[in-house]
């Protein structure tokens, strides 16, 4: 039974991103009971910030001193700032929206005046890169 583990292995433990960010402490596993799998954790952020809800299957392992993901949870992309692939602000992300577990685009409010804004439906293929920021391809539809 050496590759099983309990729950003592895995709360308490911090959760980190695939860029290697702390997202917090998992505080909670959620298991379906009538499948009798695990589903996610839940990570505390910390002080002012709403626990994160973390799928399975953004969990590539549970090591011994932390839970590591292999991607970001998609949520966690609302109110990034993007950027073009030659760095030039374009706007920040409003909504996240996701289909069947996985990122079916991000809307993005793009400033077009003084006091008007736009809003944008991006494409996970439009995405060169998230982190910190979200970086699109050098050609992508918040520039036209």
């Amino acid at each position: 039974m050496a590759s099983s583990i309990t729950s003592d292995d895995i709360l308490g433990k911090t959760a980190v991103d695939p860029h290697g960010d702390l997202l917090g402490v998992v505080v909670k596993l959620h298991v379906d009971k009538h499948k009798k799998t695990l589903q996610g954790i839940t990570v505390d952020q910390g002080f002012m910030k709403p626990d994160l809800f973390v799928g399975i299957e953004h969990v590539r392992s549970f090591g011994v001193d932390a839970v590591l993901l292999n991607k970001m949870p998609y949520h966690l992309l609302k109110g990034k700032q993007v950027l073009s692939g030659e760095g030039k602000l374009l706007g920040a992300v409003t909504t996240v929206l996701i289909e069947d577990g996985e990122l079916r685009a991000l809307m993005v409010s793009k400033k077009t005046g003084a006091f008007r804004k736009q809003e944008i439906e991006v494409s996970p293929d439009e995405i060169k890169e998230a982190g910190q920021n979200i970086i699109l391809r050098r050609k992508n539809v918040l520039e036209k």
